[in-house]
């Protein structure tokens, strides 16, 4: 039913916020708290935010520093991906996020969805 699709919508923007924090972390190879800018660039690529234009990307990576220091904290970044990545609330969001996800066209299904999310130790 459409309200399972809701729930792995938001299980799967879970585990999205749980990679981009360890791929913060990891890229934080100083354990500074924080990222320069064209780091982040690369951060926003590997989370599949690429698809983005080149200006939607740099209005991002703005939004994370808005002090202009040249830095993104970690807290920062969190939230504007968090923003990013919200669960989709209109079947319009869901059809969309389920047409990203399934961009492949491999043809999702409920029962792969569960699969995954239990192997990502998420249920």
């Amino acid at each position: 039913t459409v309200s399972v699709l809701y729930w792995f919508a938001a299980q799967h923007m879970t585990l999205t916020m749980r990679f981009a924090a360890d791929a913060f972390r990891a890229m934080d190879v100083h354990h500074r708290g924080w990222l320069e800018g064209e780091r982040v660039g690369e951060l926003v690529a590997a989370l599949g935010l690429d698809a983005m234009s080149e200006q939607e990307r740099v209005a991002l990576i703005r939004s994370m520093d808005p002090g202009a220091t040249g830095r993104v904290e970690f807290s920062e970044f969190q939230q504007a991906i968090s923003r990013r990545l919200s669960p989709p609330e209109s079947p319009e969001e869901l059809a969309e996020f389920l047409r990203v996800v399934d961009s492949a066209d491999a043809g999702l299904t409920a029962s792969g969805l569960v699969t995954a999310y239990a192997e990502a130790g998420v249920a």
